[in-house]
């Protein structure tokens, strides 16, 4: 349709050729190939590519052949290795031909295939494949052992062709070499081919890789790594904030945020800082080597313009000094190598603005663009030049000629980002290792006052740290013992005020009863001494006075009782398992694991919660008091009751005292009173429950509690 349509209105041939180019697989592969307008009598009318053959085809095609044959044949290049496959398609309208299309590709034994097309208009498929990148390899083609092609920046020496054609093949007619080229180590690939009664060896050299390409590599890598790691912790922190609210005001984490965002920022200014300096001397290094270009082709044009067209000398100056640049006529264009880009208005006819407006306008000398071609980026350096006694301005892009860069762009990045990402994984994990540090012996303590508060007076802390910290853990410990001694010394003095107390209250009460009985006993007494007629009318009256007496007594010492007896339990349903928790987090700085393992969701018991948490926190401090490293908490159902163990691997109850174990005032203790286990007991007791040993030796100890499921 393109083409038709380009014909009909004798529009744009080369740009309706560039068009159909594009979109044809040609444009994805780094060959050299073009596309032609041709019409009936064989006059090229446009095209668009890098081939330019000579448009002989009237012995190929005729008005009387198939319309819509597609024609396909070989062409070769006189007194070269070159050659054509050309393919030639008739476009026609209503049984007419308009003219033909022209196909054509250069099959050439001397090009390698890189670069035949500009970076923006090719995607470059064969580059893509590539392992390595193309910008560190060296190229050596050597044909009837003559060097023919180079690709790469360095021209070997005499020496290492030498070494190269005097290699030793192996049956494949390939080998591997070391070589030293620039003064830089090298690994050689050669292969030996034989093509045409053409014997030629291919060379390509790969520079072994220094510590900067190592670090570079390793950062890509790296770099990759980091955004997956970034992700995973993002996504983690997201799932924390959900879970707990408190999750970012504890004190560890805000040490954390604050080491960051000290130590970050910083770096971040840094990284950005360097970056942009990179950027700069990039810029610089384009800046000087595209002005180069483009001072030698003035210099180059002005030599040799003597006798030859301007034209000619125009294209002798790309050809010998490799360069494509464009000359500006005032604002317009006058020439450029890559004239077909320009034709089919790729790019525009006219300066830049930018450059018009500071060369001409603003009247500098030189000035460098950065310039796009649709949504590739380039930079293009104008040139306000003398060219034979005519001001002109020379225009040199890197996008058409090859800049090489200490360090490009992305590299700069990937290198930048790898570096301070590396750096910042490093400062996170010493912060949080320093928070952690910092915050720990306050944990510590906070934990500690915890258990305290759960009736553990025996915990102890050790915290290892220094100064300020230190002193509170010494007071804390001091205060803890002061409560201790505070405690025995006010249960005893309490104990000992509330026996004076019922002893002046049970003496009184005593006296009141005591008092009419002597009386009545005394009357008794008189009356029998005295032979009293009324004696036994009296002795009844007495005896039912000492009965009375008596009764009273009696209630005196009951109530004495009920004053005694511990306090009552305020049983309500509780899950076991929230209790079990609660009770090992406060132990959770203890050099001690503690692990808890059970298949049930809830264990719903009726017991005193509190009692329930004195009991654990008990069997769980004497655990760690026998030297255990490790306790095991097992939660399991029976039929008609819940199990719990508590299994350490401390040193162990003797045999000869383990039945005495649960008796009240009995203890291995210097300091201990001989009251936990036996209150244990007491309260499982009264509870409905049991507990008793189920193991005990030098290799550790095992208890067991039960809970029974019928509610009490």
């Amino acid at each position: 349709k393109i083409a038709s349509k380009a014909f009909l209105n004798k529009s744009n041939f080369d740009k309706s050729a560039f068009q159909i180019w594009s979109k044809s697989s040609l444009q994805k592969e780094s060959i050299n190939s073009s596309v032609n307008f041709i019409d009936t009598n064989g006059t090229l009318l446009g095209g668009f590519g890098s081939v330019y053959p000579e448009l002989n085809i009237k012995e190929k095609v005729s008005r009387k052949e198939n319309l819509n044959k597609v024609i396909i044949f070989d062409e070769n290049i006189f007194e070269s290795n070159q050659k054509l496959v050309r393919g030639i398609y008739p476009i026609n309208s209503q049984d007419s031909i308009l003219g033909y299309l022209d196909v054509t590709i250069l099959s050439d034994l001397n090009d390698l295939g890189f670069y035949s097309h500009p970076e923006f208009i090719s995607s470059g498929k064969l580059l893509k494949k590539t392992a390595v990148s193309l910008d560190k390899i060296l190229i050596l083609d050597y044909q009837n052992r003559e060097l023919r092609n180079i690709y790469g920046e360095i021209n070997p020496s005499e020496e290492i062709n030498k070494i190269i054609l005097s290699s030793k093949f192996n049956n494949k007619n390939e080998t591997w070499l070391n070589a030293n080229l620039n003064k830089s180590d090298y690994l050689i690939f050669v292969k030996k081919i034989n093509i045409d009664n053409v014997e030629r060896v291919l060379a390509i050299a790969l520079k072994n890789k220094e510590l900067s390409f190592n670090l570079f590599d390793f950062f890509k890598v790296f770099f990759s790594h980091s955004l997956v790691l970034l992700i995973i912790i993002l996504v983690y922190l997201l799932v924390s904030l959900n879970k707990k609210r408190n999750y970012f005001f504890n004190l560890r984490t805000q040490l954390l945020i604050s080491f960051l965002i000290i130590s970050i920022i910083p770096l971040i200014l840094l990284a950005f800082y360097f970056r942009n300096l990179t950027e700069d001397k990039n810029n610089s290094a384009i800046y000087y080597k595209l002005g180069k270009r483009a001072f030698n082709v003035e210099t180059y044009i002005n030599k040799h313009a003597n006798g030859d067209t301007l034209d000619d000398v125009y294209r002798y100056a790309s050809n010998d000094l490799n360069v494509n640049y464009t000359i500006y006529d005032d604002k317009n264009l006058e020439y450029s190598t890559q004239d077909l880009l320009y034709d089919v208005e790729l790019i525009p006819n006219i300066i830049h603005p930018k450059a018009y407006n500071s060369l001409i306008l603003n009247g500098s000398q030189e000035v460098l663009i950065k310039d796009t071609i649709d949504k590739y980026k380039f930079n293009s350096f104008y040139y306000k030049a003398n060219i034979l006694g005519k001001e002109q301005i020379i225009k040199v892009s890197d996008a058409f000629n090859k800049i090489l860069l200490p360090l490009s762009g992305t590299e700069a990045n990937i290198f930048l980002f790898g570096t301070y990402s590396l750096a910042v994984i490093l400062i996170v994990m010493l912060s949080a290792y320093l928070a952690n540090r910092i915050s720990a012996p306050l944990r510590k303590l906070t934990n500690a006052t915890k258990s305290v508060a759960g009736g553990d007076l025996n915990v102890i802390i050790n915290t290892n740290a220094q100064g300020e910290v230190k002193e509170l853990e010494t007071s804390f410990q001091y205060m803890l013992k002061e409560i201790k001694r505070n405690q025995t010394m006010l249960a005893e003095i309490e104990r000992e005020e509330a026996w004076k107390e019922m002893a002046k209250q049970v003496a009184h009460e005593i006296k009141n009863p005591l008092t009419p009985m002597k009386l009545s006993v005394q009357q008794l007494v008189t009356a029998y001494t005295d032979k009293s007629e009324k004696f036994d009318g009296f002795f009844k009256k007495v005896t039912a006075t000492i009965l009375n007496q008596i009764e009273t007594l009696k209630n005196i010492a009951t109530e004495f009782s009920n004053f005694a007896r511990m306090p009552r339990l305020k049983v309500e349903r509780i899950d076991c398992i929230k209790a079990i928790q609660q009770s090992i987090n406060l132990f959770t700085t203890e050099n001690v694991k503690i692990s808890f393992d059970s298949d049930l969701q809830q264990c719903i018991i009726d017991a005193d919660a509190e009692q329930l948490k004195r009991t654990l926190i008990n069997l769980i401090r004497n655990s760690i008091q026998a030297n255990a490293t490790s306790i095991v908490v097992i939660l399991n159902e029976e039929s008609e009751k819940y199990i719990l163990t508590i299994t350490d691997d401390g040193k162990g109850i003797s045999p000869l005292i383990i039945d005495k174990i649960f008796e009240p005032n009995f203890t291995t203790k210097e300091d201990g009173m001989g009251l936990g286990l036996s209150l244990v007991k007491r309260y499982l007791t009264n509870t409905g429950g049991d507990v008793y040993f189920e193991k005990s030796n030098s290799n550790g100890t095992s208890i067991k509690l039960e809970f029974p499921k019928k509610f009490v």
